[in-house]
């Protein structure tokens, strides 16, 4: 525990110093709901990850991203771990997030490699790990998927499989030569023949192995879970949820979190979870820190409900009444709901929020596109002084691969403070997330 504490506390610096566009709350001199909202990050997630002190800016927007994502990812509760990160891997693809990818798939792979039948992986005794976040799991054998979704044969610039010719837009492989099958996702689900490939691109059947195309009882709930993510991320998903009722709110709660977590994600960080400067090669030992630190973390088993108090109550919105089935996630959603809400309204125009959650109201899922000409033919109609923000927020909440640098000046140029960036995007972000939630096919 000592030892954990003091691995903890030297990756204070590392953390914050990833974050870009904003300047974070430094671990020293955080006070107040920034400070408590630390702790519990240090004590439960295991370190002061960047993905939630990026909201540090803005106090209330911190809290309520870290009351659901412990809510529902960490807290120990009716879903295992492994689905809920099978989940979050699955839309952290779908969303081309390559950091979030990285982390979830090693917490994933860690979960799941250790469980599997021999402790050989999921293929069968041929199976093998090398690497972090893109480390093949394919034993004997070419063009095997890896975990974070990267393949032996290549991997395309957001992390996600890119192997083979005829590759999508977003990395992801079709099939190669009519081989296997594809996943919901767009991950490659056949190279050469070899076994079947889960949603989020983990090979679940090595050719050779025993049993081989076909996947342990243990790898196929989470590879389910993984399917249905991916394909819950667009409206009109045929894929059913593969999970009992009484666990849907958790699942379907960590997948709106990490819809959320991966726009700002992409907004905010780079492609790994490293320091500025540090070469990838690195990549291995802080994957390998990070695992064990919040692996040690969920042993001391976060106890459900203890941060609702972070922020006032607030009533549950209709768009989140598939939280209602647990009491504990309903309050927490509602509450954080409440705080970002809030934020909007702070940081958001009017007409920029009405014309957000317009487009959003008519959205599939889909990627508006390459061009960025659609979202400059969508302020046109704002007023001049709410274009910025109309723009910033849109691209947020259907593009966010889209955002740059001058995207978010010209809003810096209407509000220079970091607290109403960081309240624009989590608020356009939460509000694609909370539209991906109402549309997910649920038991």
């Amino acid at each position: 525990m000592v030892l954990r504490g003091v691995v903890a506390a030297g990756l204070r610096g590392l953390s914050t110093a990833q974050v870009r566009r904003v300047r974070p709350v430094r671990h020293g001199a955080a006070d107040g709901l920034v400070a408590r909202v630390y702790r519990e990050l240090e004590r439960d997630f295991g370190v002061l990850a960047p993905p939630v002190a990026l909201h540090s800016p803005a106090p209330d927007v911190l809290a309520a991203v870290w009351l659901v994502l412990r809510e529902t990812l960490l807290v120990p509760g009716r879903a295992p771990r492994a689905v809920k990160e099978a989940v979050s891997t699955a839309v952290s693809e779908a969303n081309r997030c390559p950091f979030c990818v990285t982390m979830h798939s090693s917490v994933l792979d860690d979960l799941v490699g250790r469980g599997a039948s021999g402790g050989g992986g999921w293929g069968g005794a041929s199976a093998r790990r090398t690497g972090a976040g893109g480390a093949e799991l394919g034993g004997a054998g070419a063009g095997r998927t890896s975990l974070g979704g990267a393949n032996a044969g290549g991997t395309g610039a957001s992390g996600v499989n890119a192997v083979g010719a005829g590759a999508g837009a977003g990395g992801a492989n079709p099939g190669d030569a009519g081989a296997g099958r594809t996943s919901a996702g767009g991950v490659n689900a056949g190279d050469a023949g070899a076994g079947r490939i889960s949603a989020s691109g983990v090979n679940a059947g090595d050719a050779g192995g025993a049993g081989a195309g076909q996947v342990d009882a243990v790898g196929a709930e989470w590879a389910a879970a993984a399917e249905w993510a991916s394909a819950a991320a667009f409206a009109g998903s045929t894929v059913p949820a593969p999970f009992p009722a009484d666990q849907a709110p958790e699942v379907l709660g960590t997948a709106v979190v990490l819809h959320h977590l991966n726009r700002v994600v992409n907004l905010f960080l780079g492609p790994l979870p490293l320091p500025p400067g540090a070469p990838a090669a690195s990549m291995v030992v802080v994957r390998r820190v990070l695992v064990r630190l919040i692996k040690a973390a969920e042993r001391g088993g976060p106890v459900r409900g203890a941060s609702l108090d972070l922020l006032p109550e607030a009533d549950l919105p209709a768009d989140l009444g598939w939280a209602g089935g647990d009491p504990v996630l309903a309050d927490a959603f509602a509450r954080a709901a409440g705080a970002l809400d809030a934020a909007g309204r702070r940081s958001v125009p009017v007409g920029a929020r009405e014309l957000v959650l317009e487009r959003l109201a008519a959205w599939d899922g889909r990627a508006p596109g390459v061009s960025r000409a659609w979202v400059e033919d969508a302020v046109s109609g704002l007023p001049p002084a709410e274009r910025a923000a109309g723009r910033l927020a849109l691209l947020t909440a259907l593009a966010a691969y889209q955002v740059d640098d001058a995207a978010v000046a010209a809003f810096r140029a209407v509000d220079g403070e970091d607290r109403a960036l960081v309240e624009l995007t989590s608020w356009a972000s939460t509000a694609a997330a909370r539209r991906i939630g109402s549309w997910a096919p649920l038991p």
